[in-house]
């Protein structure tokens, strides 16, 4: 997913991404109160390129608002920076992140010295430190109550590193959604929360679909 000029096109791009994702999850049923391993890697692999997705999908927006974007109704984003390029934006999102981190040997950075775009108080922040135009309707976004940007990050570590205190704390989340926490995270996943017509991996991808849309807008 890159910068762009149109938030058209980060919109669709990411958008096209989460349909696969959930035409991925509809294939999942259990069996018994169980998963096979093919459906296991598949809720595993679900969850991670979600979160995946929405991090590269906030980096992307972030550059291309510098890049004074046109969003979907027509209006430019303006900064107070003009003319910056995707190096000094980056060099600045991690300066003003982690002030006292030093860039290597030719003024490089590491991916992983960047900030954690899943948060929104870093989109929050970076956006109003650079007085985006579209700051308001930023904040608006990230107002709207959910906790799938909390959670979704939760479950994702669990599938990355699968040990006792990652299990735990996904576990422990399931009681939000009225399903127990004594299922296994990836069930849990799948599990319909009380209320809810479609399971809760299906809510994520709704809200997160949501989010791009509005930001985009």
């Amino acid at each position: 997913m890159r910068p762009t000029t149109r938030l058209s096109k980060l919109q669709q791009s990411s958008l096209n991404r989460i349909v696969k994702l959930r035409i991925l999850v509809n294939d999942i049923h259990v069996k018994d109160g169980f998963l096979g391993i093919l459906q296991e890697s598949k809720i595993s692999y679900a969850t991670i390129e979600l979160q995946n997705m929405w991090n590269s999908f906030i980096r992307s927006f972030y550059l291309s608002c510098f890049f004074s974007a046109t969003s979907v109704g027509g209006k430019t984003v303006s900064v107070s920076k003009r003319g910056i390029n995707q190096r000094k934006a980056i060099d600045f999102a991690i300066k003003h992140w982690k002030p006292k981190l030093y860039a290597r040997h030719q003024g490089n950075w590491r991916r992983r010295d960047e900030p954690p775009w899943h948060d929104p108080k870093v989109l929050l922040k970076l956006a109003q430190a650079e007085g985006f135009s579209n700051y308001q309707q930023i904040e608006n976004a990230f107002s709207i109550p959910d906790r799938t940007l909390e959670d979704l990050p939760v479950f994702r570590n669990f599938f990355s590193h699968k040990n006792i205190s990652s299990k735990n704390a996904a576990q422990n989340r399931a009681t939000h959604y009225g399903i127990s926490s004594t299922k296994r995270p990836s069930i849990i996943l799948i599990s319909r929360p009380y209320g809810r017509p479609q399971p809760l991996i299906l809510d994520w991808c709704d809200h997160i679909s949501l989010m791009v849309d509005y930001l985009c807008q």
